[in-house]
């Protein structure tokens, strides 16, 4: 495997108590290097190449897997030894982990009153995301995810949004608040003069209407709320 340029590890080097299943048995999960996860998901290796050899070079290809994501199988088995049944044991385990605390999560949530929490579940999302997307969730009266409504999906530096459009499901599904995301594909998730018009735009026709927006989220790198620094006036 000429893409593997550090010293092969085999497994019958490593101590027994040092071997990511027998370490994860006998120390927990918190023990375990990233590197030693992936292991335990490929099981085995090749006849040159340890696990652990595998999912170092997995994790150096793919910059320790943020933006997980995009990533296909046909991606991984460029990688020499992984096959596709290595691959499909692979992206499995992300997707999992994808569903488990993406978007989806937040329906289990006991309250959104936390943007942190709100970032963590679109943080993966936005991360290879070309194009603006801008998207409501819908609350009930204890702040509980009712629905997760996609407004628009616009260029690279912008997305069109109507009031309308916004407000047209959140009636729909009879939503007391809601909060606004949207994502910066340039990493940047300061508010632009634009993103502050729409914003105070969008509170005006909520008191209208009479369903509150709580907060508006940016998603670049970091994440930027508009509760936070004062701007939801």
């Amino acid at each position: 495997m000429n893409n593997i340029e550090e010293k092969k590890i085999m497994m019958q080097d490593i101590k027994l108590d040092d071997r990511p299943r027998e370490k994860l048995i006998s120390r927990g999960r918190e023990a375990l290097e990233l590197a030693e996860i992936l292991a335990i998901i490929i099981g085995t290796g090749t006849t040159n190449y340890s696990a652990i050899d595998l999912s170092k070079e997995i994790l150096k290809r793919f910059n320790n897997l943020n933006g997980y994501a995009s990533l296909k199988v046909e991606d991984l088995t460029e990688i020499s030894g992984i096959g596709k049944a290595k691959a499909c044991q692979i992206i499995a385990a992300l997707e999992l982990a994808r569903r488990l605390t993406g978007p989806s999560s937040l329906y289990e949530a006991e309250s959104l009153n936390d943007p942190k929490k709100v970032y963590r579940a679109y943080r993966n999302e936005f991360m290879n995301e070309p194009q603006e997307k801008f998207i409501v969730l819908a609350l009930d009266t204890k702040l509980k995810l009712i629905k997760i409504i996609e407004v628009s999906k616009g260029t690279v530096n912008s997305t069109q949004v109507h009031p309308r459009d916004v407000f047209r499901d959140l009636v729909k599904c009879n939503a007391s608040s809601c909060i606004l995301i949207h994502n910066h594909p340039s990493g940047d998730s300061s508010p632009s003069h634009e993103d502050k018009l729409l914003t105070n735009r969008l509170v005006e026709c909520s008191k209208i209407i009479g369903i509150s927006i709580l907060d508006h989220l940016i998603i670049g790198d970091t994440f930027f709320s508009f509760k936070e620094h004062n701007l939801m006036e």
